[in-house]
């Protein structure tokens, strides 16, 4: 089988977030399981791409091609549209070469012309919307997601499938929209053997400001989306009971909300409390997921939660809110502390696992099984493939 992966980004342009390491990773193990795959793709995020129309690369077994884009339609974002008239140009001379096209988001050019030449050319193919038809996400710059999705209709309404991580979004979306495609719940997947490693890193000692605190670590790209500021106003009410607690923030900020962040921490008198790390990469990651008694995942919508199932695959308690896609799961596992978004709610999770160590560490022990249960990578390639599959026809086909 011969698979075009179409991203408006990808790996390893890691700022975007979970999504570009889970596909990925997708992407490499189902190489592994035998299946040709190619990925075009823009090198918005990547200063490290050599400059030219196009770029390919080799990753993992995936071949890669990223095209320049240019700053077309600025009004939709500091980045535009991805727009790349020489990824049009490749995918119409090359599209009839694949079986089937895997389209990864919706708001983009990539995303959108690929479609149009799918349908057009009565391609099969597969769209991922990642959490961006949540009512939630649509509401955020309506008027500009209006005209993305007048632009988009009929390429959602005309794939072959639509591909949702969590039956959380699928729930949330699918009916909604009043979509009659087919529905596929394939989650993110990890690698277990990769999150067991053995650190090179010093844990304990990583993040100097929490040496006899109690830290609570929130890992996510900084935006309103995430519920940081749910999670700073339920920490003030941590510390009146938990004095030693520390709230440990890494991740991308994104425009004016990281400024509105650090000025509610300042309102709170939580200065000296709270330590703001970067962006982290992999190793840097799980030494901090590993130097955390809670993490936290405040969000106020997830179609799945990436960083939390990277934290549970390292045995670490994780509250959830129940708006997190792996959350109904993870809440009938024992795996989670899953609660309501709001501060209070989240105050209350917290709270739970700080003040009994024995409940903690059962949650952790839960969380660590069920991820290898349910998210192993091997086993999550192997139902993306059976679902290309079925989209073909080659129900009795494991790898074509």
């Amino acid at each position: 089988m011969k698979i075009l992966c179409i991203s408006p980004y990808y790996f390893p342009a890691l700022n975007f977030g979970g999504p570009i390491n889970s596909l990925h990773g997708l992407n490499a193990a189902m190489v592994k399981k035998g299946i040709d795959i190619t990925v075009y793709t823009t090198n918005v995020g990547l200063s490290n791409i050599p400059k030219g129309y196009v770029s390919d690369a080799v990753i993992d077994g995936v071949k890669v091609r990223y095209f320049n884009f240019k700053r077309a339609l600025e009004f939709v974002g500091s980045r535009g549209w991805q727009y790349s008239p020489e990824l049009k140009k490749e995918l119409l001379k090359n599209i009839n070469g694949f079986d089937i096209v895997y389209i990864i988001a919706l708001w983009s050019y990539p995303s959108s012309i690929a479609a149009y030449y799918c349908r057009r050319l009565k391609k099969p193919y597969i769209i991922s919307p990642r959490g961006m038809l949540y009512s939630e996400a649509l509401r955020i710059q309506s008027i500009k997601k209006r005209l993305y999705y007048w632009l988009m209709k009929d390429n959602i309404h005309g794939a072959s499938a639509i591909h949702y991580t969590s039956e959380h979004e699928r729930d949330s979306c699918h009916d909604r929209l009043n979509f009659r495609n087919k529905a596929i719940v394939v989650p993110n997947g990890i690698d277990i053997k990769g999150a067991e490693i053995k650190q090179a890193l010093d844990n304990d000692n990583f993040i100097p400001d929490i040496k006899n605190k109690r830290p609570i670590l929130f890992m996510a790209r900084i935006n309103k989306v995430k519920g940081l500021d749910m999670l700073i106003k339920a920490f003030a009410l941590v510390l009146r009971d938990v004095g030693n607690a520390h709230l440990v923030i890494a991740g991308s900020a994104e425009g004016k909300y990281f400024n509105s962040v650090k000025k509610l921490v300042t309102k709170l008198n939580l200065n000296g409390k709270v330590t703001y790390l970067d962006f982290l990469k992999e190793e840097s990651k799980k030494a901090a997921y590993l130097s955390s008694e809670v993490f936290v995942l405040p969000s106020r919508f997830e179609s799945f939660g990436m960083s939390a199932v990277e934290a549970m695959a390292l045995g670490v308690p994780v509250v959830l809110t129940d708006k997190v896609g792996i959350s109904s799961e993870a809440q009938k596992y024992g795996a989670a502390v899953v609660v309501p978004a709001t501060e209070s709610e989240l105050y209350k999770g917290i709270k739970s696992l700080l003040e009994n160590r024995e409940f903690a560490a059962e949650v952790g022990a839960n969380a660590k099984r069920f991820v290898a249960a349910r998210y192993s990578i091997d086993n999550v390639a192997q139902k993306m493939i059976e679902e290309f599959d079925s989209v073909l026809g080659k129900t009795d086909c494991k790898i074509c």
